[in-house]
């Protein structure tokens, strides 16, 4: 089970970095959360490399404008992760804003 949660992360951080260099950053985002949370919950440090991402978007759009984009995602990223899983991104991030 871990192993095909750590592939479905590991797509998803292929799509935040494929979305990013064409400077799509909301799908960026989506995918980013995405991987950070999935690859967290199976303990696996490479969930930092898509957290460097988002932060980077985050700091590029502001906090005001990221955390309307957190919001407009909302139940995109409730449908994969659940409501446990959008609850904890910005936890996430000031985890890795923290280490």
């Amino acid at each position: 089970m871990a192993q095909d949660v750590y592939l479905q992360g590991l797509s998803y951080s292929y799509l935040a970095e494929a979305y990013y260099s064409i400077e799509d950053l909301k799908n960026s985002f989506y995918h980013g959360c995405l991987d950070s949370y999935l690859i967290k919950q199976i303990n696996s440090l490479e969930w930092r490399k898509s957290a460097g991402l988002i932060t980077i978007i985050k700091s590029q759009l502001g906090n005001v404008a990221f955390d309307q984009l957190l919001s407009e995602m909302r139940s995109q990223i409730i449908a994969v992760i659940g409501v446990d899983g959008y609850d904890y991104i910005p936890q996430l991030l000031k985890e890795y804003l923290n280490n």
